[in-house]
């Protein structure tokens, strides 16, 4: 999993740090930003829940975060040499998981 520290929204708090990365497990870029320990937001959490850099970027945009264009080929570089790896215990579990909350069955 990469990570990368981005710059905040205009007018965040001081103590709020935004990071942005590429989860091969899940198959997603993500985001999230920390006001300290209170979590200002979370996006990428749920598998191929944001699979392109575009979906990234669309979806920081209600946030006012804007990710640099050296960030955006960082991520691009991460998620080429990290690959899909969605092929691995903790992935089918959180698979398995998700489709029983939603009803459907699962082979695990």
């Amino acid at each position: 999993m990469s990570r990368h520290v981005i710059p905040n929204a205009p007018g965040s708090p001081d103590q709020r740090v935004t990071t942005v990365g590429w989860d091969a497990p899940l198959t997603t870029f993500f985001a999230m930003a920390f006001d300290g320990d209170d979590e200002v937001f979370w996006l990428g959490m749920m598998p191929r829940e944001i699979p392109t850099l575009g979906a990234l970027t669309e979806a920081l945009e209600p946030h006012h975060v804007a990710v640099p264009d050296d960030v955006l080929h960082q991520l691009l570089a991460d998620k080429h040499s990290e690959g899909d790896r969605s092929d691995n215990v903790g992935r089918r579990l959180v698979d398995a998981i998700l489709a029983e909350q939603n009803g459907g069955a699962s082979d695990v």
